[in-house]
């Protein structure tokens, strides 16, 4: 919906400004989080007029976020109240820009993938240190994400859990973007996006403060060696934890427009380096690779809002494992 986008250029004597914003899908839901930075890159060229815009977007609602206050995980503290929780005990929230989007709270368990692989009879992954059931699943490619996905939608569509019209995915990358606290990000590609926007999961300052994450040991910000539980450090103002840190998780989109591979976010719990932390930062690997630092996290999502690489699928999960493409085996890079 672009009726306010309308109302606020016909008023401020811009309307001819509006095919720079229809070229950028943007629209309505997104206009209070737009930054200077943001009308600059998409042609917004002169400055009295970002300011004008500006001042008169920050009037316009976005999705409104979960009205319960942010919170930790930690023993004694109250938690983040979900919009809806599933089958596997899995909460999901809102998130802005994406509002037939539920974002997980948190990345999938050791206890959630467990239960997927006994029963598709697959081989649980080798963890490769020590984890209890609660500390987010590793060593977990694209592929296994994806069959992860389809086994949860055709288990919780059987249970009358979720409608037909519903299933869970990987978010997309501006999907993640959007849950971490980004703004809209105009670029084209996720490797057009990576590292345009100089920010962390927990402000602006480096070295991250004690207690930001699970990241490298030797930033010495958390008594974690290895994973952590998921949900042990703050949620951020969605009430969304471990978006910084303890596992890479997997993203449906392509890194770059007809290339092999697929979009990784967040930092693990081997991470260190300053650019690898940044919210906006892109890793990538092939769709078969594993490692003991990669894991994922899912959304529940309606057929009518899938991301473009999805978009021509039916409503059968099987075929949503078909369409992503052939698969790599190993852990190749």
């Amino acid at each position: 919906m672009t009726t306010k986008l309308h109302e606020i250029l016909s008023a401020l004597d811009l309307a001819d400004l509006l095919p720079v914003f229809l070229h950028e899908g943007i629209d309505d839901s997104i206009l209070a989080d737009l930054s200077d930075d943001d009308l600059s890159r998409i042609g917004v060229e002169k400055l009295g007029h970002r300011r004008k815009l500006l001042k008169a977007f920050a009037g316009v609602a976005s999705v409104p976020s979960p009205a319960s206050p942010t919170s930790v995980a930690s023993p004694g503290e109250a938690e983040f109240v979900p919009l809806f929780s599933n089958s596997l005990g899995l909460p999901f929230v809102a998130i802005p820009r994406f509002p037939a989007t539920l974002f997980c709270v948190w990345p999938t368990r050791i206890c959630d993938y467990e239960r997927a692989c006994l029963e598709l009879g697959k081989p649980f992954p080798e963890q490769g240190h020590p984890a209890e059931p609660d500390h987010p699943v590793v060593n977990v490619s694209w592929h296994d994400a994806i069959d992860f996905c389809v086994w949860l939608t055709a288990k919780e569509r059987d249970e009358g859990r979720i409608a037909d019209d519903q299933l869970y995915r990987l978010p997309t990358d501006l999907e993640w973007s959007a849950a971490v606290g980004l703004p809209h990000e105009p670029e084209a590609s996720p490797e057009e996006r990576s590292q345009k926007i100089r920010a962390f999961p927990w402000g602006l300052v480096w070295p991250p403060p004690r207690g930001a994450g699970n990241y490298s040991p030797d930033l010495e910000v958390d008594d974690f060696l290895f994973t952590s539980p998921v949900g042990h450090f703050a949620a951020n103002q969605f009430g969304i934890h471990d978006l910084g840190g303890n596992v890479w998780e997997w993203c449906m989109d392509e890194y770059a427009p007809g290339g092999d591979r697929r979009v990784l976010r967040g930092a693990s719990w081997y991470g260190g380096t300053r650019s690898s932390l940044l919210s906006s930062y892109r890793h990538n690997r092939f769709p078969g690779y594993r490692d003991v630092d990669r894991g994922l996290r899912i959304v529940r999502a309606g057929l009518a809002h899938l991301p473009p690489a999805l978009e021509e699928i039916p409503s059968s999960p099987p075929i949503l494992r078909a369409e992503c493409g052939p698969r790599a085996h190993g852990n190749n890079f």
